[in-house]
């Protein structure tokens, strides 16, 4: 452990703490789990399986991360559950953004690939989210959500399987004078 790790954070099984990382109070890591230079895993945090998190990405308070993957700068704040999962640089997860991994139906979580719906193999897949993508408190991301480029929900939203690019996710309504409010293109016509 090379890294800063609070005396009363638990390590389980490997568990790499590089230089420059740090692990607060209360936080239960079972390895295999990599924490990158410069990461933090904050109060009260479990994380678990073959996760990394990666330079500089932060852990927050009372999160969940498993068998997940957080590249540079990822941030998953305070309350989300992020699973068998791939979250490129600089992604946000707003608070209490929940990622689901697993059918009921027991059948192979099916993601879109070039816009055609293929089987992972995967009894348990999360989502991919690329680079900058940030979602709003109380997301909930279906299993096999993949997003290429970065996406960006607002808070409530159950973005598609295939998250659109920020641009077109959302429109703004309101007038010059009045706070702008964006909205999920889907729910738009119902406020025309």
């Amino acid at each position: 452990m090379d890294g800063e790790v609070h005396e009363d954070a638990d390590l389980r099984g490997t568990v790499v703490v590089e230089e420059g990382a740090t692990v607060d109070a209360g936080v239960v890591i079972e390895g295999p789990v990599l924490v990158s230079s410069g990461a933090t895993v904050g109060p009260n945090a479990y994380v678990r399986g073959a996760t990394l998190i990666g330079p500089g990405a932060s852990v927050g308070h009372a999160v969940e991360v498993k068998n997940s993957v957080l590249m540079a700068d990822a941030t998953v704040g305070h309350l989300p559950y992020v699973g068998d999962s791939v979250l490129d640089r600089d992604v946000n997860s707003g608070a209490g953004t929940t990622v689901a991994t697993l059918r009921h139906d027991d059948e192979p979580v099916r993601t879109l690939v070039e816009g055609e719906a293929v089987s992972t193999g995967r009894r348990k897949y999360g989502v991919v989210c690329g680079d900058g993508g940030k979602t709003g408190i109380q997301t909930s991301l279906n299993a096999g959500v993949n997003s290429r480029r970065a996406f960006e929900s607002l808070p409530r939203v159950d973005p598609a399987r295939e998250p659109k690019p920020r641009r077109q996710l959302t429109r703004t309504v309101g007038n010059h004078d009045s706070p702008r409010l964006r909205l999920p293109q889907s729910t738009y016509s119902r406020f025309r």
